[in-house]
């Protein structure tokens, strides 16, 4: 046990080593919690039954998986010895089973909340477009912009089919449909709005539908590429 600095990657990493109660009053960045216990495993014939561990089920033990599970900043792992068919068998009064289901169903409810996220974000894109929009939302989506991605956002009279705003930028995603964006009314109207909304800060990226779907590997790496230039740059906006 002890604290000790690492390089690793010319980066220098203070890590410790600890019982919770040496961390009592402290915190990290990542905290690695392990919980271990013993069962066992009894033979009866040809079957085979889990002894689940010993239930811990004083307070003590709950100050010390609370100190523990608590001191993380930004990311808690939990490593355990348990055989995942003794988990559901532990005592439901055991602080070693609360804290192994307590991570486990929030691992569980994360990716509903991120399934929740992608659906409702399709549900706000523009349905005369059909897979197009919702195609383009769900690759944003599984690039990381989830978060930031708006579908139909609303900018004064206007509205964009994607609207990003992240590190002061204001970007627009387009999505420019054969039938709808063809006519030349259509396209004057498109371009005059694009050069008001640019005045006002905006960038803009244009897909069309065509090329959405007859090279979409291409369209993608471009549009990608082009976040990456302007989503991560930090400027002011206007």
């Amino acid at each position: 046990m002890g604290n000790e600095t690492i390089k690793l990657h010319s980066e220098e990493i203070n890590f410790l080593a600890a019982t919770s109660r040496e961390f009592q009053g402290d915190e990290r960045d990542v905290i690695y919690l392990t919980v271990t216990a013993t069962h066992k495993f009894l033979e009866e014939g040809d079957r085979i039954t889990i002894k689940p561990p010993t239930a811990v089920a004083s307070e003590d033990f709950m100050r010390i998986y609370n100190v523990a599970a608590s001191r993380a900043k930004e990311k808690s792992i939990l490593y355990h010895s348990i055989h995942p068919d003794a988990i559901p068998i532990i005592n439901p009064e055991c602080y070693r089973k609360k804290i192994i289901d307590y991570y486990s169903n929030y691992r569980e409810s994360n990716k509903l909340a991120k399934s929740n996220l992608l659906q409702d974000l399709l549900n706000r894109v523009d349905a005369s477009s059909g897979d197009f929009e919702k195609g383009v939302c769900t690759f944003l989506y599984n690039n990381n912009y989830g978060n930031q991605i708006n579908p139909q956002y609303k900018v004064g009279g206007y509205v964009i089919d994607f609207g990003i705003i992240m590190n002061n930028k204001k970007i627009a995603i387009e999505c420019d449909g054969y039938t709808y964006h063809s006519g030349y009314e259509k396209i004057r109207e498109d371009i005059k709005r694009q050069e008001i909304l640019e005045r006002a800060g905006w960038q803009f990226f244009r897909i069309q539908s065509t090329e959405w779907f007859y090279k979409n590997d291409q369209v993608c790496r471009k549009l990608l590429k082009w976040l990456n230039q302007y989503a991560t740059e930090t400027s002011s906006i206007s």
